[in-house]
Order: structure tokens, then C-alpha cells, then sequence
């Protein structure tokens, strides 16, 4: 089991990739993003922005998105809202 996480984490390394900044290109400050797996077990959506529209850093909110499924089957939709400071 060992060697079957250490290769698909092995594995997963060859698809990363950093992409170049272009100086005059303005950086992102609203971020959509899913997970599987995740801290919201089966799967997870998040938006994420920061209150001053131009800048990257400083107070910004996140609002997050999961079904969870409960012990009679039934499908329960939660959402979650934080806030946060980014430095």
C-alpha cells in the first residue's frame, strides 16, 4: 500500500507546471476551485475573493459548496462561508 501512494504521488508531480507572470498582466482576485476527496469527502466546491477588488492580499471571504450523504442515503447540500486575511 505504501508503494502505491508513493508512486501516484511520484506520478502526480509530472503534471505539474508553472506558468510564467507576465509583469503587466494584473493578478487574479477571485479564484473558483473543486476538489475530490477533499476536506469535503465525496467533493467540494469553494469561490474565493478578496474584498478590495484590486489587490491580492488582505481580508477576502470564501464561500464553499458539498453534498453529504447521509446514513438513510438522503442527500444533504452544505455550505460553508469563511473569512479570512491573506498575507
Amino acid at each position: 500500500m505504501k508503494n502505491f501512494i508513493l508512486s501516484v504521488s511520484l506520478l502526480s508531480l509530472l503534471f505539474v507546471f508553472a506558468q510564467p507572470v507576465k509583469s503587466q498582466e494584473k493578478p487574479a482576485t477571485k479564484l473558483f476551485y473543486t476538489e475530490l476527496g477533499g476536506p469535503g469527502v465525496l467533493m467540494s466546491a469553494n469561490f474565493d475573493s478578496r474584498f478590495k477588488p484590486d489587490e491580492r492580499l488582505g481580508f477576502g471571504y470564501r464561500v464553499g459548496f458539498t453534498p453529504i450523504i447521509g446514513t438513510s442515503g438522503d442527500l444533504f447540500p452544505m455550505v460553508g462561508i469563511s473569512f479570512g486575511y491573506a498575507f
